[in-house]
């Protein structure tokens, strides 16, 4: 327990005191067998109620009394609207479905990186009004005649003009597998909302946060269609789906079928898909036939899941000889920030390491994160910080004890490729060393990894 190695892993509880130590084992053990429940917040607005559950906002038509979780996962409830605010949820059921009416008389940037009739198309589509062309570089093709910005100008230029221009919207067109560019990570410099049109035709909004984890997911969905076929007709499984974002992009890729698998209360529950099937289902335990899937994946998970190993032996077992697997996985729990407490910490890497779970509590209180954890998420920094360095969270594990190593020289796959990232080798120092002591600096920077290998 005097080793950092040890002394901090998300499966030990600490207390300077048996009765505070036994209190935490009783509500680690009632933690695990809470059912989340749906509660009514309000009945009949226009027609719907109003439910809140876990962290999510829920509306179903008013003739349904109760909230069925099951049925609106297997797209069998009607209509339903969802979001992270009941606000959220009240502006979908005023819209009547339609989201991109407020598109109409908002001040909107459309980005031009497919043909003028398209551009033509989309802004009739939309009923656009208020509407700027953002014109790649090179491009002098004859536009709709609306206003014009040129995106030859060097980047932090133009991104300090685009924000001037306070656009309540960034419309993109996107090609078949997402196409090169990253156009939804250069949005996101100077704008928090942007309407995607896919290649199928099918339209989303994403904003504020949901904006931000489409960056994160799009980037390592691109580096997975460098060495995975396109997937057209294919049947794909992603392993910790959250709430079905991921699904629902590779959704306009026109596969045959998806099925999204999580632990968590709200899978799938914000991206509903007529073609997405999800289950509230462990990555260690997916209960499906061998050889059933052409493309299993995962993005950002394997670091929560307890057995590492047996998941990834699982992906191989389910999907068909000839299919791919594609695995991503950061921050890793000995990395700077592997305890996943984004935003509160940044300036003290390693601190879950660093310091007992105890302390990170008195340093909260000390620097105001208690005040700010009770603002942003209505909990002390006791009950954020013991819930988050828990093995029900965070597995605690090394990169080595996932034996990936071991996976890999198995003879009926194809490692095509095998990549690790790294962070913090410029934030580690003395002080650093001498409280880690014990912990291998390959290990302090291993930020995460990818995988991608093909089943024989």
């Amino acid at each position: 327990m005097t080793k950092a190695t040890e002394r901090n892993k998300p499966e030990i509880l600490s207390s300077n005191s048996i009765h505070k130590l036994k209190q935490q084992i009783d509500k680690s053990l009632r933690v695990k067998d809470v059912e989340v429940l749906p509660q009514l917040i309000e009945e009949c607005y226009n027609g719907y109620n109003i439910f809140s559950f876990a962290s999510v906002y829920l509306a179903c038509e008013q003739s349904r009394h109760e909230l069925n979780i099951d049925l609106i996962r297997k797209n069998d409830y009607g209509r339903c609207y969802s979001g992270e605010t009941i606000n959220d949820v009240k502006r979908l059921i005023d819209n009547a479905g339609d989201e991109n009416n407020e598109m109409r008389r908002e001040h909107v940037l459309l980005v031009c990186n497919t043909s003028p009739a398209i551009v033509q198309n989309i802004i009739d589509q939309l009923h656009l009004q208020d509407v700027t062309l953002l014109i790649p570089r090179n491009q002098h093709q004859t536009w709709p005649r609306y206003p014009i910005i040129d995106f030859s100008e060097k980047k932090p230029t133009l991104v300090r003009y685009l924000k001037e221009q306070n656009f309540d919207a960034v419309i993109v067109p996107y090609g078949s597998r997402l196409g090169a560019i990253q156009w939804e990570k250069f949005v996101s410099l100077f704008a928090n909302r942007m309407l995607a049109i896919f290649s199928d035709e099918n339209i989303r909004l994403y904003k504020d946060n949901h904006l931000s984890r489409l960056c994160y997911n799009m980037a390592y969905l691109r580096s997975m269609f460098q060495l995975v076929p396109e997937l057209k007709g294919k049947r794909i499984l992603e392993i910790g789906c959250s709430d079905g974002l991921t699904c629902d992009l590779l959704s306009h890729e026109k596969p045959e079928a998806i099925s999204g698998i999580d632990i968590l209360e709200t899978v799938g529950l914000l991206y509903q898909n007529p073609i997405i099937t999800y289950h509230k289902m462990n990555a260690e335990y997916p209960q499906f036939d061998d050889e059933t899937f052409d493309l299993c994946y995962s993005i950002a998970t394997f670091e929560h899941v307890a057995d590492p190993f047996r998941a990834v032996t699982e992906m191989r077992r389910v999907t068909k000889p000839g299919g791919y697997c594609y695995i991503q996985a950061d921050p890793l729990y000995y990395s700077p920030f592997g305890h996943h407490m984004f935003g509160y910490f940044d300036e003290y890497p390693w601190i879950h390491l660093r310091l007992s779970k105890e302390d990170i509590v008195e340093y909260c209180k000390q620097k105001g994160i208690d005040g700010r954890l009770r603002s942003d998420r209505g909990i002390s920094a006791e009950e954020y910080v013991y819930a988050m360095i828990n093995t029900r969270h965070i597995n605690g594990k090394l990169l080595s004890e996932y034996k990936l190593d071991q996976f890999m020289s198995c003879p009926d796959i194809e490692v095509l490729s095998f990549t690790k990232t790294y962070e913090g080798k410029s934030l580690i120092n003395e002080k650093v060393i001498s409280e880690l002591n014990g912990i291998a600096a390959e290990d302090l920077v291993t930020h995460g990894f990818e995988l991608v290998f093909k089943v024989k």
